[in-house]
């Protein structure tokens, strides 16, 4: 809107800068409004910070599985062994079927390299990046999904493997205590790691991946991103 008086028309520079008027030259006043405006830009909005916030918490949290079938694997096959033993079977009987509670290197650099992944894509969201925030898009439907698949079988873990055993067609696996197999590894591993820490990889892979991309496709947070092409 313009105000005239005289043949002279002011225009305001808009309601980031409701007392700074425009004569048709560039004036102290617009400097300033101009650099208000473009801080209110730049500034994160609280819907970025916990997107962020959120995947960093998966990274952290994610990694543990890992660490600790690294450091106890070899205990909790040791122990369903001892239980398939102590039921009257032979103790191979779980690898003969490919039955393992240990992970190889191969597998466990899946696990790393989405740890890596998640927390680089929540310090560049951090930083206002574009590149984080488009690869987030893409990743966290995906996280959702196969995380959400592979984790939810490990919180079932009991439940499997007795559907397991009794579907192999195997006369000694379907007489095997699968519950039975699955708490003795369960108390093989640290208390705190299953099934608190199995949990919260669940929920951080399923609800959390939905939350993270419901706050990065808030107005806010596009509009964030898309500040000077970043």
């Amino acid at each position: 809107m313009k105000n005239c008086y005289a043949g002279v028309c002011i225009r305001p520079l808009g309601p980031a800068c409701s007392r700074g008027y425009k004569l048709g030259m560039y004036s102290k006043t617009d400097q300033s409004c101009a650099e208000t405006a473009g801080a209110r830009r730049n500034t994160r909005p609280q819907t970025v910070t916990l997107a962020a916030a959120l995947q960093l918490l998966f990274a952290a949290v994610f990694v543990i599985a890992p660490i600790v079938l690294i450091f106890y694997g070899a205990e909790g096959q040791a122990a369903a062994e001892a239980e398939v033993v102590r039921e009257g079977f032979p103790a191979d009987v779980l690898t003969r079927h490919n039955i393992r509670f240990t992970e190889g290197p191969g597998l466990l650099m899946i696990p790393f390299a989405m740890t890596l992944l998640s927390t680089v894509l929540g310090l560049l969201n951090l930083a206002g990046k574009r590149v984080g925030w488009m690869v987030s898009l893409v990743y966290e439907p995906l996280l959702l999904i196969v995380g959400g698949f592979i984790i939810g079988s490990q919180v079932f873990a009991a439940q499997l493997l007795d559907h397991a055993f009794k579907n192999s067609g195997d006369v000694t696996l379907v007489r095997l205590n699968a519950k039975a197999i699955a708490t003795a590894v369960s108390k093989a591993w640290p208390p705190w790691f299953y099934p608190y820490t199995t949990y919260a990889r669940f929920a951080l892979a399923t609800l959390g991946s939905l939350l993270v991309i419901i706050l990065l496709l808030t107005p806010s947070a596009k509009a964030y991103f898309r500040r000077d092409g970043r």
